[in-house]
């Protein structure tokens, strides 16, 4: 049977499920989000035609489709596909309206989103024993067009969508800020939609609460929480010591006094580098050297560690030889060029200094006049004109390498420091940049965040919804990443190889996308006697099959029989 991409509805137009939905669908009943979102909410079955939880796992869902629904298209987009599956005997694509949806979503909002999302996630990681070692923090804004009440106008408790650093690069939109605290596998503890304008600072002051509460509803351990170099103000940073918050952050230029610029000059006289060799298993993975120190930051003994990077290092030449080039040849255009009078050439090599004023070099330059004879065309005759005398000037511009600024560049460019309460005893250097470059977890969240089958269903007019719609897709995000968890566990736990990557290679590691594109050569049809027949391309059986061991589920977990 052949079937197109992209498309849930073969050509005998049976009802269909989807195989990558129904595979995060048995994920959701095992945490028993309906359940949860309807003990948490206020509603009356007596006045629902079907319960909150279940509009908003559809929203949920949808998101594990490959079609780009808004929330007004949220019924056509379940239209073929088995709907009494997924959400109950009896309903139907027709009953999943944007109007029921939206309630629901005022409900959530009432019950406090960012709460109910930690009851959730919080469940999820009691019934799956994950581990928390790193806690990584980070913010994404999220554009919207169109316009929102005036601020005088709207309801002062929610969340104001207006102006503000736009990381989308879209200054003229308005946004909102999404924060998210994660462990180390990238599955979210916390998930919480803030105002547009609010900034990694005002971030990081929230986020350090909600680790404490965390801290007191799970066991730890020595967990450390890692965020970037915004963490890193003196308010903060005392906070974190005086609630035994152990943490790790990239230190930023202007703290305490430049002590960044101060302990990467000590380290750079020291030349006590110590090699660590690569973090990471890839072919073309860089090497790391590392010193260690220790010192008392605002009365605090401090553990800071200063990180030198090969690549780091290439990058920067390579970036000089551009600017050498570039540099060498307006020198050589302007040394060629002539100019009319002495106010035209000075004003042209003052231009050309304010141009490269940032860059290493030392710029010399001599101003020389240039006097030329015309003489007039044609037979000078018996008493010839005399020739008309043309003077120019013209700028002999000479550059140096400024050998000690080129130096302090490359350090700055080479290295970073990170800085720790961690004990060197706990995490030597190696482990420390290890946790620190799992940072990455985070940020593939938010790359998944702006993908289009996740933020297309955003197209709401009240700000209520759009944080309860913000809520909805960190979920949609834990469900993803606890899919990835368990798939590499599995992975791990199987101990063998199998050729099922794409080009039926030998597996090395399993992404998300590979589990995706494998659920698509799938096709699960529901029978009038309400019985399956499922359907797998030949080629991709053994990857499909292999795939869903590792997930610790067969068919029959996601037919339900």
């Amino acid at each position: 049977m052949c079937k197109q991409k992209y498309k849930f509805v073969n050509k005998r137009g049976k009802v269909v499920l989807p195989a990558f939905m129904a595979s995060a669908n048995a994920f959701m009943e095992n945490i028993g989000f309906v359940g949860l979102i309807n003990d948490a909410v206020d509603w009356d079955p007596a006045q629902w035609h079907l319960s909150p939880g279940v509009l908003l796992k559809a929203v949920v869902l949808n998101t594990f489709t490959n079609l780009r629904a808004p929330l007004y298209k949220i019924s056509k987009a379940y239209q073929d596909i088995d709907t009494e599956h997924l959400f109950g005997k009896g309903v139907t694509p027709e009953q999943l309206t944007d109007s029921a949806i939206g309630k629901a979503l005022e409900r959530v909002y009432a019950a406090n989103a960012g709460k109910l999302f930690q009851t959730l996630s919080l469940t999820v990681f009691e019934k799956y024993k994950l581990t928390i070692n790193r806690l990584h923090s980070d913010t994404t804004s999220i554009s919207f067009f169109g316009s929102y009440e005036d601020e005088l106008e709207k309801n002062l408790e929610t969340i104001n969508i207006a102006y503000g650093h736009n990381k989308d690069h879209r200054p003229h939109c308005k946004q909102m800020v999404m924060g998210q605290i994660t462990n180390e596998a990238g599955i979210m503890l916390s998930c919480h939609a803030m105002d547009g304008n609010t900034s990694d600072v005002t971030w990081n002051k929230e986020a350090l609460k909600i680790i404490k509460e965390i801290q007191n509803k799970l066991k730890m351990g020595d967990a450390i929480y890692v965020a970037d170099c915004k963490l890193m103000t003196k308010t903060l940073f005392l906070s974190m010591q005086d609630d035994g918050i152990s943490f790790l952050s990239r230190l930023p230029a202007s703290f305490d006094s430049k002590l960044e610029s101060r302990i990467r000059k000590e380290a750079y006289n020291n030349k006590s580098w110590k090699d660590i060799g690569k973090i990471s298993d890839a072919k073309k993975a860089c090497t790391y050297e590392v010193q260690d120190f220790n010192k008392e930051v605002y009365g605090v003994p401090t553990r800071l560690v200063v990180v030198k990077s090969s690549v780091s290092l290439a990058v920067f030449e390579a970036s000089m030889e551009k600017k050498k080039a570039k540099i060498e040849d307006a020198i050589k255009k302007l040394n060629k060029k002539a100019f009319a009078c002495k106010t035209d050439a000075i004003r042209e090599w003052k231009g050309f200094l304010k141009k490269f004023q940032k860059e290493p070099y030392l710029f010399s330059m001599d101003l020389v006049e240039i006097k030329t004879e015309k003489r007039p065309r044609g037979n000078p005759g018996k008493n010839p004109k005399p020739p008309q005398v043309i003077i120019e000037w013209a700028l002999k511009i000479k550059s140096e390498v400024d050998e000690e600024a080129v130096e302090l560049l490359r350090q700055k460019a080479e290295s970073f420091v990170l800085i720790s309460n961690v004990d060197e005893s706990t995490k030597p250097a190696k482990s420390l940049l290890e946790v620190y470059k799992g940072q990455v977890v985070v940020e593939l969240n938010f790359k998944a965040i702006k993908s289009p089958a996740l933020l297309s269903a955003v197209f709401l007019k009240k700000e209520e919804r759009i944080e309860s719609m913000m809520m909805l897709i960190g979920v949609a995000l834990m469900v993803r990443a606890l899919m990835l968890y368990q798939l590499r566990k599995g992975f791990k736990e199987s101990g063998k190889n199998p050729r099922i990557g794409y080009s039926n290679t030998v597996l090395k590691t399993v992404t998300m996308g590979l589990f995706q594109y494998a659920m698509e050569s799938v096709t699960i049809e529901r029978q009038d006697d309400g019985s399956y027949n499922v359907y797998i391309l030949p080629k991709e059986k053994l990857r499909v099959l292999t795939l869903l061991e590792y997930l610790d589920l067969d068919f029959s977990d996601l037919i339900g029989s």
